[in-house]
């Protein structure tokens, strides 16, 4: 199981990868769950949600992304009972 936030780079790369393998993976999202950033993932989460997986937020939908919310969407800073999730 991979649970990491949905950027670019190494957090795509090992939810791609973590699908691929056949697992179950979960995307922390910096924003509201209406909105997939960066856009360009917007397929990606959808695979997550149809093999299994889940995309959790700890924001209400329609809250922008905005820089301040990087490091509090980091899985290890706050607890999930916190989160709302979309599975």
């Amino acid at each position: 199981m991979i649970v990491s936030g949905l950027a670019l780079g190494v957090d795509g790369i090992a939810h791609q990868a973590c699908l691929q393998a056949g697992g179950t993976t979960v995307a922390v999202l910096a924003n509201g769950l209406d909105h997939i950033y960066p856009a360009s993932h917007t397929q990606l989460g959808k695979r997550i949600l149809e093999q299994g997986g889940t995309i959790l937020s700890e924001y209400a939908a329609g809250t922008p992304r905005f820089q301040g919310q990087l490091h509090r969407s980091q899985p290890h800073r706050g607890g999930p009972e916190r989160r709302v999730a979309h599975h």
